[in-house]
């Protein structure tokens, strides 16, 4: 709400866990090197603003620039913000690194919400990391339950 957008299910899922998201334009990116990371932004991106700003384009959506460790390759930071509102905007940074089953895991995220006039930050830290493990949930099902399909049967 505070910066206008909407967030699925499969974008936090990806900021929670230091991901990319599944769904975005990966097709066209601008690589460059920015302070020992990888920087990759949407190509076209200051021509694309360019337009929206002169009104030839009227539409707005979201620009993505990530930062890529150049020696694990692991997303440590992600700037969203919409290419006609450059006050507002979301950061995440993804800190602290450690191995779990093989895979560097970030265990310290900071996510940074700017809007017109407010600014949030949330500071999430992970005290345990668990991948790729089955989780049950201890459940049991009453003796007098009946399945909704013998109940329409015995209605027949």
């Amino acid at each position: 709400e505070l910066i206008n957008t909407s967030v699925d299910y499969d974008m936090l899922q990806s900021l929670l866990t230091g991901n990319d998201f599944s769904l975005y334009d990966t097709t066209n990116f601008k690589a460059q090197i920015d302070g020992g990371f990888y920087k990759l932004q949407t190509n076209n991106r200051h021509k694309v603003i360019r337009n929206i700003r002169k009104n030839e384009i009227d539409v707005s959506f979201p620009i993505q620039t990530l930062w890529l460790d150049s020696e694990t390759f692991k997303l440590r930071q992600i700037l969203l913000k919409e290419a006609d509102k450059e006050t507002q905007k979301f950061t995440a940074w993804y800190n602290n690194h450690q191995n779990v089953n093989e895979q560097q895991v970030p265990v310290n995220l900071i996510f940074e919400v700017k809007a017109e006039k407010d600014k949030v930050n949330i500071t999430v830290n992970y005290s345990k990391v668990v991948l790729n493990q089955e989780i049950t949930i201890p459940y049991k099902v009453p003796a007098d339950y009946i399945k909704i399909e013998e109940l329409k049967k015995k209605e027949e």
